[in-house]
């Protein structure tokens, strides 16, 4: 239900986009950028963008929506996901977002991640995995983290609420 409500939203909105002749045939992608749930393409303007196939890390668009982009962006607002589209592969919907580039590398252990992580007030669950009172932050590998000149940058996380009765406040506070 959902996703048919927003595919018939994107196309009333002229922001749906046909996958193989949009996409496939004209959008340049990032060789090296990408990962399990993700296409990165060059945007415009320094941004990126991404064709996320939401089915990876939430069960309902509308979760993606909360989580995925609403909680990264305010968490990270420096790497802020705008939504740019949406298209369909292989018969699944996917959310088309942008981002700005961020230019830094993979971290290493040398960086002292955890630290830093732990000076935010996370807790580290394991490798990629953290939390605090509130959130969950999963996928922090050193590909979906960088290191920059000014500190560590957040492009592709997988944020959520560690309480969903949490969610469900904030579900309410965003509308």
């Amino acid at each position: 239900m959902q996703e048919q409500a927003l595919e018939e939203y994107a196309k009333y909105k002229h922001i749906w986009f046909d996958y193989t002749i949009d996409i496939e045939k004209n959008w340049e992608g990032v060789d090296g950028r990408g990962g399990q749930e993700a296409e990165v393409y060059r945007g415009k303007n320094g941004f990126l963008r991404k064709v996320f196939d939401y089915y990876q890390n939430s069960n309902a668009p509308l979760e993606f929506l909360d989580n995925r982009i609403a909680v990264h962006n305010m968490l990270f607002p420096e790497t802020k996901y705008e939504l740019f589209g949406f298209t369909k592969k292989h018969n699944r919907l996917q959310f088309i977002l942008e981002q700005p580039f961020v230019k830094g590398r993979n971290y290493k252990k040398d960086d002292h991640f955890s630290q830093y992580m732990e000076k935010l007030g996370y807790e580290q669950i394991d490798d990629t995995t953290y939390h605090n009172h509130f959130f969950l932050l999963q996928d922090l590998h050193e590909a979906n983290v960088l290191k920059t000149d000014t500190g560590f940058a957040f492009i592709d996380t997988i944020p959520s609420f560690l309480d969903k009765k949490m969610y469900v406040k904030f579900q309410v506070i965003a509308v």
